[in-house]
């Protein structure tokens, strides 16, 4: 731990209040001025040092009485304005300021309308060798815009400012981290233990997305890719209803059925190659989904679909899938070799058992499968170096429903998707209708502990059919938009490749990571720059991710985990703070590593280092995540 440096005496107390005082002269004419040494100095009075020279503290004097009003953003120009001139040369510096000046209700001084709340107090007394004044508050009257549902004023509307006393400058409050005076007993100890020597396989890429921050026409928020090290973007549902009309989906590419695949000037490739090459030049690889978006826009399923009736002829279907892939991987009409591996053959077939409502395959589970073995067995044939696979699960919800409670009444779309599951692989495993299948794609929007159910059933479902080799992925997940944005999101996130860590599962990636949308909680639709918490926990994992491998790592349940032979991520998955006491496994006759540096996503930080202190052991405040690094 390095040493302190020393400053000497300062009046460094950090942030301060920036407190604007109001009070009537002798002329009645209303004054103002700032000041930031104040505070609370009782239950029902203040305290504010004001050198005897001020005018304002001559009015006090004669009138026994003044007004107290923090500054907000919106009034910061004012207050500093009222902080630098002197009323004795400025005597209309009110006006100056643009403030408007009303009568207080309870004393002889006056408030400014522009200042949402304000403390109406009496003098108490004054020292005037210390310059400390003391005031008993008479009243407190707030705009009634600034109060919360309860009536009271709120924080966040209020929009208060604080002084920096470090740099001389105004800075904003942050919003709430936590309540007050509920901390009866010291934070709870967990112990998470870390053995770099037991390998237990490579780290796998759990911090995959669906979609990416792409505006069609702009690339220019891409660079976040990089930046978390996404391996895998995969494109479904891409910028908007219908693919945005122009992107991935079969139609966009293709949009006239009945034209000649053979011929490349059929095909509209030009803005899905920006995407890809976006996405490939900022360290990616996409995962092509095969097929069409989802056609949900109408939330009774009663309006028009387009696009997501069976494809009339499945052979030339797969004919223009297979041309679409030697487009991307083998340089066919002016294309690329970007050596895409997966391709996903169409998404979410089984998302309706009744047909007119379904919003993304109007046919038969006979027709998706039919589809399915045409496609799949020609492609195969073409690029049997390439994974195919599909089909976009809606997933195993019964499955979940029927292990907690095996009289459980299951709805019949939950049921239905897992009829369909397992049809289908019979359906592909079959000696007369036989389909290759690299790997089943699955979603879940459930909560942890129940996807870790659907994770382990698909494995089982998969090698019970004998199709040991087909990789699990699990491609569309998301704990609801109502979390969009918070450190709740952040933690359940964490704790969900925390868990599918240990689970058999092969890739997973999160619905979804562009910018619009109810589910886009890795950005911000606004301030696209500033990523949501979300996101930096697939940061965290991305780094952890280059390290290459996994080694053997517990927890209790407080808290998930996941390790590499240098790094641990970590989550608290409860309400309340922790104290980890990390245990890394020394090697046989030395001392075991400690702690290099500890990287926090919290309420106020955003993967951002702390002090590291002697020890293994930090403090991990509520639905917070840690990224700790040893030597």
């Amino acid at each position: 731990m390095s040493e302190f440096k020393s400053f000497g005496p300062k009046t460094w107390i950090a942030p301060m209040p920036v407190l604007v005082i109001g009070t009537y002269c002798a002329d009645g004419r209303p004054d103002a001025m700032t000041a930031a040494w104040g505070g609370a100095t009782g239950d029902n009075t203040v305290g504010i040092c004001l050198s005897a020279g001020h005018v304002t503290t001559e009015n006090i004097l004669r009138t026994g009485v003044f007004s107290v009003s923090p500054a907000t953003d919106a009034t910061l120009y004012a207050a500093d304005y009222l902080g630098c001139v002197s009323a004795s040369g400025s005597p209309d510096k009110v006006a100056e300021a643009g403030l408007h000046a009303v009568p207080c209700g309870t004393v002889y001084a006056p408030r400014f309308a522009e200042f949402p709340l304000v403390y109406e107090c009496r003098l108490v007394s004054y020292d005037s060798d210390s310059g400390l004044l003391t005031g008993e508050i008479a009243d407190v009257a707030a705009d009634p815009d600034v109060l919360d549902g309860s009536g009271r004023p709120d924080m966040d509307r209020l929009r208060l400012i604080c002084f920096d006393p470090f740099g001389g400058s105004y800075r904003a409050t942050g919003g709430r981290l936590a309540g007050a005076f509920a901390r009866r007993e010291p934070p709870a100890h967990v112990r998470v233990s870390v053995d770099p020597s037991s390998v237990l396989g490579p780290l796998k890429p759990l911090h995959g997305i669906n979609n990416a921050p792409f505006l069609a026409g702009s690339d220019r928020w891409m660079h976040f890719l990089r930046d978390a090290g996404i391996p895998y973007v995969r494109l479904h549902d891409t910028l908007g209803y219908y693919g945005g009309t122009r992107y991935v989906d079969i139609p966009n590419i293709f949009p006239d059925f009945d034209a000649d695949e053979n011929d490349p000037s059929n095909y509209l490739f030009f803005e899905t190659d920006r995407l890809l090459c976006s996405i490939v030049e900022n360290g990616a690889r996409p995962f092509y989904r095969l097929g069409v978006s989802i056609e949900n826009a109408y939330d009774s399923m009663d309006g028009p679909v387009y696009r997501i009736y069976p494809p009339k002829d499945p052979a030339k279907w797969a004919r223009i899938c297979e041309h679409i892939i030697r487009h991307y991987n083998g340089g066919w009409a002016d294309g690329f070799h970007m050596g895409i591996e997966y391709w996903e053959i169409w998404n979410e077939p089984d998302n309706e058992p009744d047909i007119a409502h379904n919003p993304q395959w109007r046919g038969t589970r006979e027709q998706f499968f039919e589809l399915y073995r045409v496609a799949a067995n020609h492609l195969k044939s073409c690029f049997p170096e390439l994974k195919i696979g599909g089909y976009g699960s809606c997933g195993f919800y019964s499955v979940a429903e029927t292990a907690a409670d095996p009289c459980a009444k299951v709805s019949a779309r939950y049921s239905y998707f897992v009829e369909f599951f397992e049809e289908f692989l019979e359906y592909i495993t079959a000696p007369q209708t036989r389909a290759p299948l690299d790997f089943l794609s699955w979603h879940s929007y459930a909560d942890r502990e129940s996807t870790v159910i659907f994770a382990r059933y698909c494995r089982e479902s998969l090698d019970r059919h004998g199709l040991t080799a087909t990789e699990s992925i699990f491609n569309e997940w998301n704990r609801g938009p109502h979390r969009r944005g918070t450190l709740e999101d952040a933690q359940l996130v964490a704790s969900m490749i925390c868990s599918m860590a240990e689970e058999k599962v092969d890739m997973m990636n999160y619905y979804t990571g562009s910018f619009n949308g109810g589910y886009a909680g890795l950005f911000d639709a606004v301030r696209r720059d500033r990523p949501l918490p979300a996101y930096y926990v697939m940061k965290a994992y991305g780094e952890l991710y280059t390290d290459g491998l996994r080694v053997l790592s517990s927890a209790g349940d407080a808290v998930g985990a996941v390790a590499s032979q240098n790094r641990v991520l970590i989550c608290n998955r409860t309400d309340r703070p922790l104290i980890v006491d990390l245990d890394i496994a020394a090697a046989a006759g030395q001392t075991g590593p400690g702690i290099r540096s500890l990287k926090v996503i919290d309420g106020a930080r955003r993967l951002e280092p702390v002090p590291v202190h002697p020890g293994n052991s930090f403090s991990l405040a509520p639905m917070s995540i840690a990224l700790a690094e040893w030597y």
